[in-house]
């Protein structure tokens, strides 16, 4: 029973080999780029528990990044950044960002392009780092985490209507053990309490696909996922 709408404003500039992107989007916490008419539950928490409707909507950064372009095959980005892996909607939510430092190879292979990526990119956390207020009392805190990635892949055209794509990922974390066993239950299976989420998890992917254009104006696309955490059994045990 919800209307919603749906606002980003941005703005892409190129210099030479530089280029940059930053945009707006309105949503709910950043989540999402979308917003709703009227009063929300976000809207009353802010406004009191009087629940007077919120009559201001809140813009968040979806991404401000600088890229550049460094040779034909070579390409690097940093900043809060359009997802630079290559997935499938099976898997991975198409409008979500990355915020770090991102590595592009690309190179032709005959009637293949070969594409490689690196990234870089924090996960979840503040930068804090331990600090001794006073002689013997030494702050804790949490470290960030951080995701790391590294995929390899291909695009081939078989005709001019017919073509496929797939690719090899591997992504580990830092910081993925607080000591503390991870317990799955119905409420805590992404808790990042202690960092746990991550722990014991160093997933391969390989997402494919193939896409065969119909007619000029019609196109279907096949996809899909196959996942395996490498650490499957520690994380079970």
């Amino acid at each position: 029973g919800r209307a919603r709408y749906k606002l980003t404003l941005g703005v892409k500039t190129t210099s030479g080999d530089f280029y940059s992107d930053l945009a707006l989007a309105m949503g709910a916490n950043g989540r999402s780029d979308n917003a709703t008419f009227g009063t929300t539950s976000d809207n009353i928490a802010k406004a009191g528990v009087n629940g007077t409707p919120n009559d201001k909507q809140t813009a968040y950064i979806k991404r401000a990044m600088l890229g550049y372009k460094a040779t034909d095959w070579l390409t690097l980005e940093a900043g809060r950044m359009d997802n630079p892996l290559y997935t499938t909607p099976m898997v991975w939510d198409a409008d979500l960002t990355m915020e770090g430092f991102a590595e592009k190879f690309k190179f032709k292979a005959g009637d293949a392009d070969l594409f490689f990526t690196a990234l870089q990119s924090s996960y979840k956390g503040d930068r804090t780092f331990a600090s001794i207020i006073q002689p013997g009392n030494v702050v804790t805190y949490t470290p960030t985490v951080e995701l790391f990635a590294f995929q390899g892949g291909a695009k081939y055209a078989f005709s001019d209507t017919v073509s496929a794509k797939g690719a090899l990922t591997y992504t580990t974390y830092s910081h993925n053990s607080s000591g503390t066993p991870f317990t799955p239950t119905a409420n805590n299976a992404t808790s990042f309490s202690g960092n746990t989420a991550v722990n014991d998890l160093a997933p391969i992917e390989v997402p494919v696909e193939v896409n065969w254009m119909v007619s000029n104006s019609i196109g279907v696309r096949l996809f899909g996922d196959y996942v395996k955490n490498t650490n499957g059994n520690d994380r079970f045990n």
